[in-house]
This record gives C-alpha cells, sequence and structure tokens, in this order.
C-alpha cells in the first residue's frame, strides 16, 4: 500500500506541475497577444491633409446689430467665404459644424447677451435655410463631403435673423466659428 500512495503522490504532483505550467503558458502568451495589440494601435500612417483658407473674416462668425430679415434677403447677403484643400494623396470625406466661439464671447463678455439658435438661420452655398437649432447638438451643418486627393472646394456660409423674431433678440448677438474635421475616405 505504500508503494501505491508514493505513486499517487507521484502522480498529482506531476499532474500539479503541469496544471500550473499551462496556466502560466496561457497568462504568458495572453499578456503577449495583448501588448501586441495595444502596440498596434501606436502605429499611425498620415496620409493627407485638409487644410482651411478663410477670407477676412477668419472662421468666425457675427451677428452683431443684426436684426430679423426674410430668406430672401438673407441668402443675398456677402457671407462667409472659405476653402477647404486636400493637400494629401487620398481622398477625404470632411464634415463642417457650426461652434460658439468661446474665446470671443469670453473676451467681450457677453455670454448673458447671446441669441439663441432657434433666431438664427443659415445657408451652405446656396441650399435651402435651415434654423440652427434643428441641426442637433453637435452643430454639423455638413457631414462626409467628399474631396479627392489634391482638390479643394470653395464653401460660402451665410447666417441672419429669422423674420419670425421678436423683441427677445434686442441688444442680442451671435459669436460663432466654422470647424471642419475629416478622414481618410
Amino acid at each position: 500500500m505504500n508503494n501505491n500512495n508514493k505513486k499517487i503522490k507521484h502522480s498529482l504532483l506531476i499532474l500539479g506541475i503541469c496544471v500550473i505550467s499551462c496556466t502560466f503558458i496561457l497568462i504568458g502568451t495572453s499578456y503577449a497577444y495583448i501588448s501586441l495589440e495595444q502596440g498596434g494601435q501606436k502605429n499611425t500612417v498620415q496620409v493627407g491633409n485638409l487644410t482651411i483658407g478663410y477670407n477676412d473674416n477668419g472662421n468666425r462668425l457675427n451677428l452683431v446689430s443684426a436684426y430679423p430679415v426674410s430668406d430672401a434677403v438673407g441668402q443675398g447677403s456677402t457671407g462667409y467665404a472659405f476653402t477647404v484643400s486636400n493637400t494629401g494623396t487620398v481622398p477625404m470625406r470632411y464634415n463642417i459644424q457650426i461652434l460658439n466661439d468661446q474665446a470671443t464671447i469670453n473676451s467681450e463678455g457677453c455670454s448673458g447677451k447671446l441669441l439663441s439658435f432657434s433666431n438664427i438661420k443659415y445657408s451652405l452655398n446656396g441650399g435651402s435655410p435651415v434654423i440652427l437649432a434643428n441641426v442637433g447638438n453637435n452643430y454639423t451643418i455638413s457631414s462626409g463631403r467628399y474631396l479627392g486627393a489634391g482638390a479643394a472646394e470653395n464653401l460660402n456660409i451665410r447666417m441672419w435673423i429669422t423674420d419670425t423674431s421678436g423683441n427677445e433678440i434686442l441688444g442680442k448677438h451671435y459669436h460663432g466659428k466654422i470647424s471642419i474635421t475629416g478622414t481618410q475616405a
């Protein structure tokens, strides 16, 4: 019986060593796989750039001392001209957003005098007028625009106060800016 106990203990010891070895191999392999995946995320290849050229107004959109006008008058205004250029070697898709110009708002101390987005209309390149409040929380006014490698697109945003606005707009104004984000197509 003593001999059988020794064989059982010896078999259990070998089995234990095998289980521990397999566990270490599994953990080591999993760690190597996770490390490899993390290392893969750090590699970036840049193949193109979007550049934006603005008119004399820069990327600033301002409605100061403005009054309500009809859509026809608003669409006939000069607007804010800018150019988006793809200086890379691959096609790009890009989005146009209108954001609050927080730097101007802070420097002029006018955060309590801002127009409601429901009083502001815009038109991109003479398209149908849209109330700014109706474009969603991130104020993306155009998304997924295609621009080939080495190509450029001239754009114009016109903004005005909608003619349905009431006296609530008196003494109020708007400071915004154009933001462009893009990805490889």
